[in-house]
């Protein structure tokens, strides 16, 4: 068999770096040594994954679903189809403070009932407890569900990344300091990142990345988020990222153990109390 290919020039009969380059019969093609790499590689991936629904398509549904129920699941922690990762774990940062008696888990991305002219506190508490039943279910049951398809077509960013940052209670009375709510982001993210080669990846169960938003620069939109979170300042606001790298995992419900991992490293950090100064 041989190979066809309308860049000729991209083709050599012999290759100097053979541990990288791909032989057909008669033919090598490289991917890493000659200029030409990156139009092959775009070639070859098109040919072989396809440009289509069930293609790049489903790869791309897959992890835009994903995203988004993740994202749900976070709103559910502080309270106790195709386009699936992204979406479900944005339901998963939009519920995980649900009912939560210290944590406050919220997305940047606001609910659609935040969003309604007519909203109020019962309207959210109510879709948060919807999206929080969704979760449960696979994704075959939610294709199924009218209902459910409609609102997570609603929800979550448009792409595959979330943005959230989590507040904090003391004795049912929720923290109002912008510098109080960073330290607690940055806690969490120095436990759930890798910061040098010596860090072993196992140990670190769930990977996020963070942020800080420039008061300056996001004037009244970071002041909404601010508000959302109960807090009140003008400092810069140090906030957390996921983002679904993968469109395998959906059908497993992985973004669920994502989930669990993260409340869990949330809640202690919660606990953390600063010791008093003696002088």
């Amino acid at each position: 068999m041989r190979v066809r290919c309308k860049w000729v020039f991209m083709a050599s009969k012999e290759g100097v770096y053979r541990h990288r380059w791909f032989y057909t019969r008669d033919a090598a093609l490289s991917f890493i040594s000659k200029p030409g790499a990156a139009p092959v590689a775009t070639w070859l991936g098109h040919e072989v994954i396809g440009l289509h629904k069930g293609g790049y398509g489903f790869l791309l549904g897959q992890s835009v679903f994903t995203s988004t129920k993740v994202s749900c699941v976070f709103m559910l922690v502080s309270s106790r189809s195709q386009e699936a990762f992204c979406c479900k774990l944005y339901g998963h940062w939009a519920t995980m403070s649900l009912d939560h008696r210290d944590l406050l888990v919220v997305p940047f991305r606001e609910l659609p009932s935040e969003m309604d002219p007519d909203t109020s506190a019962k309207k959210v508490d109510e879709e948060r407890r919807f999206i929080r039943d969704i979760l449960k279910h696979s994704r075959e049951d939610i294709a199924n569900d009218p209902n459910a398809c409609a609102l997570m077509r609603r929800m979550g960013s448009d792409l595959v990344v979330n943005m959230f940052a989590c507040n904090f209670r003391v004795d049912g009375v929720i923290n109002r300091d912008v510098s109080e709510a960073n330290y607690l982001n940055a806690r969490i993210y120095d436990r759930l990142s890798l910061k040098s080669m010596s860090e072993k990846l196992e140990d670190t169960k769930v990977i996020i990345m963070s942020s800080m938003l420039s008061q300056k620069e996001y004037g009244a939109c970071l002041t909404k988020f601010k508000e959302r979170l109960g807090l009140s300042g003008q400092e810069d606001l140090y906030v957390l990222v996921n983002v679904s790298m993968s469109p395998f995992i959906a059908p497993t419900n992985f973004e669920q153990v994502l989930a669990d991992t993260f409340r869990k490293v949330a809640e202690e950090e919660v606990e953390v109390r600063p010791q008093p100064v003696i002088i």
